[in-house]
């Protein structure tokens, strides 16, 4: 809080990954730029807030999902050599 750009920093990470998602351009992207922020709901919920786990769950599946459906252009990174 006390730096004054965390928070538009981490809104800014989130609104840029999600209009890439909703329009199509760049999701592979997309998915790895909110990869982090997906992992952080799911610790949030699971550890400090179980009362949102099923919503975090359904973000998670969705982000799964995404991935799944353009796997294709993420098989590079999982290539070796």
């Amino acid at each position: 809080e006390a730096t004054g750009y965390m928070w538009p920093l981490i809104k800014g990470t989130e609104v840029v990954g999600g209009l890439m998602l909703l329009t199509g351009v760049w999701v592979p992207l997309g998915l790895v730029v909110l990869a982090p922020v997906t992992v952080n709901i799911m610790l949030w919920n699971t550890q400090l807030d179980p009362s949102g786990l099923p919503v975090a769950g359904a973000v998670l599946g969705l982000h799964l999902l995404l991935a799944w459906a353009h796997r294709d252009a993420f098989r590079p990174l999982f290539r070796l050599g």
